[in-house]
């Protein structure tokens, strides 16, 4: 596996007020990027944060370790203020760039509460992803930064 990358971006963000009910929350940054969180998620209203940021075009072909991969997708954090998920919320974005089906997708996840990033701060997300038009379908039990390969 890779032992580190960089990103050097300005992050877009956007905060969604969330309650106990059912609701899906659409980025305006990407409207591929949606959130859809099951109702009494939330113990009490909650501020969710989506945070996009963009990876650079050329990252493939920036070092010789990363010459598996095809693309890559933004990085997609996700922050909660005032209360943590109790249940899995689904959590679609964008399909690599690229992506025609073959090869692997792979999802990275890195906890963001940890003091000093790594390269042991990111973690393969074990899920049950799925392919839904143009765009990849997952479920999060926890918010995290999370970014996509196509290999």
């Amino acid at each position: 596996m890779y032992k580190a990358f960089v990103v050097v971006c300005r992050p877009t963000k956007e905060v969604f007020n969330v309650g106990s009910e059912a609701t899906t929350v659409h980025s305006k940054v990407d409207e591929r990027v949606e959130l859809s969180i099951q109702e009494n998620t939330f113990e009490k209203p909650t501020k969710v944060t989506i945070e996009i940021t963009e990876a650079p075009k050329n990252i493939e072909q920036n070092a010789e370790e990363f010459r598996d991969i095809i693309s890559v997708t933004s990085f997609y954090s996700i922050i909660s203020e005032g209360g943590l998920p109790t249940k899995s919320i689904n959590f679609k974005v964008p399909l690599p760039t690229n992506y025609n089906g073959n090869g692997n997708i792979v999802i990275l996840s890195m906890n963001k509460d940890e003091d000093e990033e790594n390269e042991n701060s990111w973690s393969i997300l074990e899920s049950d992803a799925k392919v839904v038009h143009d765009r990849i379908v997952f479920n999060v039990s926890s918010f995290s930064v999370y970014v996509l390969f196509y290999l």
